[in-house]
């Protein structure tokens, strides 16, 4: 017998060095979609693969063009030089599936058997959860505000100080994430990228993008109002135009938006209300290098200066941690390309801690809580620090008139 030990203690090691010893690739898939396929169900979820791309160098580039340009091209290149082998097995499979290159991941929906065999791969880091996630509605805390020309918010923050220097916004492009926006609003139109106030003509073409292309689970029928993958921007709840207005507003005499002169481009990532962590990736993708109304000939000059994110992705609606760190990717690859990411700080107050929903509680985001007419928070708004990560981070970085806007 003892002339056998040898061999295998060889072949131990050798299941050990290859990764073959049978469980490790349980660790690799999150608690979450064990639960959702227990019964055997084909549920959706995100594939993310070993290699990343270091974009940090962007950092050094000296303008906005260079650091998009370079960014987007090096996680380009990562995504098809590493996920060709992964779309062929899925493929094989049977398997849907979508791309992405802001974080090298691939969406794709099957049973634990189908997970059990992607986690297997080396060319697999983790499998992540997707699942279908609602916005944070609007605090409606004194209906029936009597809205004057210059509106209580732009005053309490100086803005119409700012706009008699001459600063109002122009030449800086807004992007917004959100349920859609009604480009024709007369608050809004003029100011849309799309469109030329003096041809009276419009192009919709790298200023907006549709990622909303399945009615989500979440709605009550069907029907969306908009439709899916729709070719114009198009608001299927109205949040998305509201949020709009207080960024670039202007109806009128009425300055209603804190940069009236500003452009905005748009992206829906939420059907009515309900959206995934790839519907916010796939726009956050689509900020970075605008495409054509094809999702082609994507063009990171065209990338909007600052985006804004009123939503928030809680635990309780499928956001743990688990997947927080894939946002969180994203989120920090937009910084280093040279775009800002603006966030809602929620509106779980008033305790503290209760800034505690991504992309609110990262480092890369700029989270903005509501104030009161009377300069006080909101009782509504979350407050810092964050713990839910253990890091005790400060937010919200900012708050700001955020009661009868």
């Amino acid at each position: 017998m003892k002339k056998f030990i040898p061999f295998i203690i060889a072949i131990t090691w050798f299941s050990i060095l290859s990764g073959q010893t049978g469980n490790e690739w349980r660790h690799k898939v999150a608690t979450s979609l064990w639960e959702s396929t227990a019964a055997g169900q084909s549920v959706p979820f995100l594939i993310i693969l070993t290699q990343q791309a270091d974009v940090s160098p962007a950092k050094s580039l000296s303008n906005k063009f260079e650091k998009a340009t370079y960014a987007f091209q090096l996680l380009r290149d990562m995504s098809s030089e590493t996920q060709e082998g992964l779309a062929t097995f899925l493929t094989q499979s049977n398997a849907p599936y979508v791309s992405l290159f802001i974080i090298n991941a691939i969406k794709s929906e099957g049973s634990i058997e189908l997970i059990e065999a992607l986690a297997r791969r080396e060319d697999v880091a983790r499998i992540v959860a997707n699942p279908v996630l609602r916005h944070a509605e609007p605090i409606d805390v004194h209906p029936g505000h009597n809205r004057a020309t210059i509106t209580w918010g732009i005053d309490t923050i100086k803005a119409d100080e700012v706009w008699a220097l001459g600063y109002m916004g122009q030449g800086v492009v807004v992007g917004g994430g959100d349920t859609g926006y009604e480009w024709t609003h007369p608050a809004l139109k003029k100011q849309y990228r799309g469109y030329d106030e003096t041809m009276d003509t419009v192009n919709h073409n790298y200023h907006w993008h549709d990622a909303i292309h399945n009615i989500s689970p979440l709605s009550s029928d069907s029907m969306n109002p908009c439709g899916l993958d729709v070719k114009e921007p198009c608001d299927d709840r109205g949040h998305g135009t509201h949020t709009m207005g207080t960024m670039v507003g202007l109806d009128g005499e009425e300055l209603i938006g804190v940069a009236p002169a500003a452009e905005w481009c748009a992206c829906r990532n939420m059907e009515r209300g309900n959206g995934s962590p790839f519907t916010y990736l796939e726009c956050f993708q689509w900020f970075m290098a605008p495409t054509d109304l094809n999702n082609e000939n994507a063009d990171p000059a065209k990338a909007p200066h600052v985006i804004n994110n009123s939503w928030g992705c809680p635990e309780s609606e499928g956001c743990d941690s688990s997947n927080w760190q894939i946002m969180d990717m994203a989120i920090n690859i937009l910084r280093l390309s040279g775009i800002v990411v603006v966030v809602s700080a929620g509106n779980s107050g008033s305790g503290c801690g209760s800034v505690s929903d991504p992309p609110a509680i990262y480092e890369g985001s700029f989270s903005v809580g509501a104030t009161a007419e009377n300069d006080t928070i909101a009782g509504f708004s979350s407050r810092g620090p964050v713990t839910l990560d253990g890091s005790n981070r400060l937010k919200p970085n900012v708050s700001a008139p955020g009661v009868r806007v």
